[in-house]
């Protein structure tokens, strides 16, 4: 998987979020990211895949573009480009195909692009986080990639009485990115790394 743009982008909101005021979202909840480009605007493919729709959709997504990924099986949806892409429908692409550029068509307040993941093309309940498909710190602002092609793996904790948990996180070159170590820190424990475990102390 790669981001979604040729240059460095960042979000602007996350997936789940709820909708601001007066304003309906189908599922209750967004179902996908939006990104904006900061160095380029032209969208390219996150995955290698086949392209299973080019439309648009004057309701909500204006010129979107749903892609089939190879790898993943889940259907990644391009929305709200300038124009209508020049991929057609059943075009195998390559992760870093263009796409598109970013624009502002469909239900837009300004220009974006809306990124989601859906396990059935035409089921938005069926979405999954993009941060967690991209591999990327789900917050707004800069995208920070946590780590190209890390897997989940088990992080051991060792804890002020000595206790040792096991959570599911991701380890490269002793920084951990878990929602177990941001919920420690929060509560006002240091968090260290000794080679092998993450050492929480007061």
């Amino acid at each position: 998987m790669r981001l979604p743009y040729k240059g460095r982008c960042k979000i602007t909101k996350l997936f789940g979020t709820k909708p601001p005021a007066g304003v309906t979202y189908k599922y209750g909840y967004h179902t996908g990211c939006d990104f904006v480009g900061i160095t380029d605007k032209t969208i390219v493919a996150c995955e290698a895949g086949q392209v299973t729709a080019n439309s648009y959709d004057s309701d909500g997504w204006g010129y979107y573009v749903k892609i089939k990924g190879a790898e993943s099986g889940l259907t990644a949806i391009y929305c709200h480009m300038a124009a209508r892409s020049k991929l057609t429908r059943g075009k195998l692409v390559a992760a870093d195909a263009v796409i598109g550029q970013q624009g502002a068509t469909g239900q837009v307040t300004g220009g974006h692009l809306h990124l989601e993941f859906r396990k059935k093309p035409d089921d938005g309940s069926t979405a999954v986080n993009p941060c967690m498909v991209l591999g990327i710190v789900g917050q707004t602002g800069e995208v920070e990639e946590v780590e190209e092609e890390m897997e989940i793996t088990k992080v051991k904790f060792v804890l002020p009485d000595k206790k040792r948990i096991s959570v599911d996180g991701f380890i490269s070159d002793g920084i951990n990115y878990t929602a177990a170590r941001k919920l420690l820190e929060a509560l006002g424990f240091k968090v260290g790394w000794d080679g092998t475990n993450v050492v929480v102390s007061k």
